[in-house]
């Protein structure tokens, strides 16, 4: 019997080119390893298992869900470098000394000194003449990064189709609208294991039975399952169908529901 002992991975980046034939169906694939040494090889279709997400013409590379999400990703992260530059130099604020009267020089170099040098938790006072200098510590209006931050993790989630992970921030969203969601996500993955599933079947499970056991052959079927079923909406879809008379009650029904 022919058998599968194992399916080696290759990595998309080490991908160089696509190689076709006159009708755009793909022939080889090459591949480019660089190391120590830079290796050279060329992978025929029919030895390949090619999962591709939203093909386009001859783009084998497809398009990955998450590239949707990777615009507001990168920018999400250019704003919280610069909140933290900006909490860095403007958080704390700084302290400012008005001379009031006439000092001499070596008063200036001591107050330079004292204001330089105050922290708080190791120097956190200084005596002063109230009638030479005034103190005042000052700071900066600091640029809030929090609400252009949650718009991007707000596309984040959306493009992701997760955005029922954030309901309940900021009090807004309900149970309903979650399980909406969530419904929606769901079809999502359905689609995205279907086209695995499919792939796996054509490319694998087909010409391995066909192989072992001949082209007249029931052909097994690649079969997933996401999550159980919900009781209570299969046992009402099952009932108005009963009532519409489309269904029969039955032991199988029965064992089903």
């Amino acid at each position: 019997k022919i058998v599968l002992e194992k399916l080696g991975s290759r990595l998309p980046q080490t991908v160089y080119s696509w190689h076709t034939d006159d009708v755009g169906d793909l022939v080889q694939v090459e591949q480019r390893v660089y190391g120590s040494q830079q290796v050279e090889t060329f992978i025929d279709a029919d030895k390949l298992l090619r999962f591709t997400h939203r093909q386009r013409g001859s783009d084998f590379e497809g398009r990955g869900w998450k590239r949707d999400v990777w615009k507001h990703w990168e920018l999400k992260g250019v704003l919280e470098k610069i909140a933290m530059v900006a909490a860095d130099r403007n958080g704390v604020g700084v302290w400012i000394a008005y001379t009031l009267g006439a000092m001499s020089p070596t008063e200036e170099s001591d107050l330079d000194t004292a204001i330089s040098n105050l922290r708080a938790g190791s120097q956190p006072g200084i005596r002063l003449d109230k009638s030479k200098v005034e103190m005042e510590f000052h700071t900066t209006q600091r640029v809030s990064m929090i609400e252009d931050i949650g718009y991007h993790d707000a596309r984040i989630a959306q493009a992701g189709l997760v955005h029922f992970q954030t309901l309940g921030e900021n009090t807004v969203g309900s149970h309903a609208l979650a399980q909406t969601g969530f419904d929606l996500y769901m079809v999502a993955l359905d689609g995205i294991a279907t086209e695995l599933a499919e792939t796996f079947q054509e490319a694998i499970i087909e010409p391995m039975v066909r192989w072992n056991f001949g082209p007249n052959v029931v052909m097994p079927r690649l079969e997933f399952k996401l999550r159980e079923p919900d009781g209570k909406q299969l046992a009402e879809v099952v009932e108005v169908f009963v009532r519409a008379g489309v269904l029969k009650p039955d032991a199988s029904i029965e064992d089903l529901v």
